[in-house]
């Protein structure tokens, strides 16, 4: 079977759609002898294939403890993804230490650059990844494999000092095959996919979450920007009591118009929310780790954003001349109490002097706001 990649819409909602983790190989077979009591519990298990890179031995042996991996090498395999979802796990006293993997789809793709054919049976791990009290510590931990009519998505986690900074999402179905990656640096997430130009960068500004999208040296998407810049928008929001301000841009490319990634996450953006970044992305990794069943993405952004997003209490729309489009500015007043100033149609329609942000829930005010 051969894969080519192609682009594969709505991936963030099916990146939740998960299961749990594969089991132990439970029976012999070509390449596993597993060696039982007369209750029929295993005593130890013996795997000739794969091998381990750096490792390579006859056959990788396991001693079980009241049949559970207690020493060695226990080949763990998911009979319905096969290869795509194996490894080994290396245990000492009953502590899982190491576990060895491929990265399949990395490895196909070679392949089939070189010419090569894709036997989809993998014959040497080349993937270590270090636990430590049972966590994985350092290196890359794939979940079990989630089909769904578009495909098979295999979420695969990679970790270092025991924080969660690369998710892969790989996508396998007849005829092609795609990975998205979602790699966490510095306060900042950068989503993009293989053989493809474009890259998509979510930040935090203040209380406010961004995403733009990179090509060619080009920024689009939600971009922060300075009051009254031309085109830009302004949001007036409350925090702890305190009428705060942010300014930006929304700039579209026609790429961008046809992606239905990025058209489906701009919706949410840009959004209030309290974590940082690194915690949402730790969030993310762990929802790949704990789902049973699929989620649906827009109710879990939902979740996160819903009730911090009703602190805004105005939105401005700035023409190309930066003159007020739409909406209600609103000015503090040195002597206390606010100054708005509502505009429909790049024309004034209201002025009044206001002491409490609780006035802007008059029917006057509403109107004007939602008035589109």
């Amino acid at each position: 079977m051969s894969y080519f990649i192609r682009p594969y819409h709505c991936l963030f909602a099916l990146l939740f759609s998960l299961v749990g983790i594969g089991g132990y190989a439970q029976e012999n077979t070509e390449n596993v002898k597993i060696i039982y009591n007369k209750e029929n519990i295993p005593i130890s298990v013996e795997t000739s294939m794969p091998k381990i890179k750096n490792n390579i031995q006859k056959v990788y042996k396991g001693i079980y403890k009241d049949g559970k991996p207690y020493e060695g090498y226990f080949f763990v395999e998911d009979k319905e993804f096969e290869d795509m979802y194996s490894y080994y796990q290396y245990y000492e006293k009953g502590i899982l230490k190491k576990q060895y993997s491929s990265d399949f789809l990395k490895e196909m793709w070679e392949k089939e650059a070189k010419g090569e054919n894709f036997s989809e049976h993998i014959e040497e791990f080349n993937q270590e990844t270090i636990f430590e009290n049972g966590k994985p510590k350092n290196g890359r931990v794939a979940f079990k494999p989630f089909r769904d009519k578009g495909g098979v998505f295999i979420p695969i986690v990679i970790y270092q000092n025991f924080k969660p900074t690369t998710i892969y999402l790989d996508i396998f179905a007849i005829n092609y095959g795609n990975r998205m990656i979602f790699e966490y640096d510095n306060q900042a997430v950068r989503v993009s996919e293989w053989r493809s130009p474009y890259n998509w960068v979510i930040k935090k500004n203040d209380d406010w979450m961004f995403i733009t999208m990179l090509k060619n040296n080009e920024t689009y998407g939600i971009i922060p920007t300075k009051e009254q810049t031309p085109n830009s928008f302004s949001f007036y929001y409350t925090k702890n009591g305190t009428l705060k301000q942010i300014n930006f841009l929304h700039h579209i490319s026609d790429e961008q118009n046809s992606s239905s990634i990025i058209s489906h996450l701009s919706r949410y953006f840009p959004c209030q929310i309290s974590e940082s970044i690194e915690e949402l992305f730790s969030k993310l990794a762990k929802a790949l780790q704990d789902a049973k069943e699929p989620i649906d993405i827009e109710n879990l952004i939902l979740n996160y954003i819903g009730s911090e997003q009703n602190r805004v209490v105005s939105v401005v729309k700035y023409d190309k001349n930066s003159k007020v489009e739409t909406g209600c500015r609103i000015l503090s007043e040195k002597n206390g109490g606010y100054h708005v100033q509502c505009y429909k149609g790049g024309k004034e329609v209201l002025s009044k002097k206001i002491q409490s942000l609780d006035e802007l829930k008059e029917e006057g005010f509403i109107k004007i706001m939602n008035d589109e």
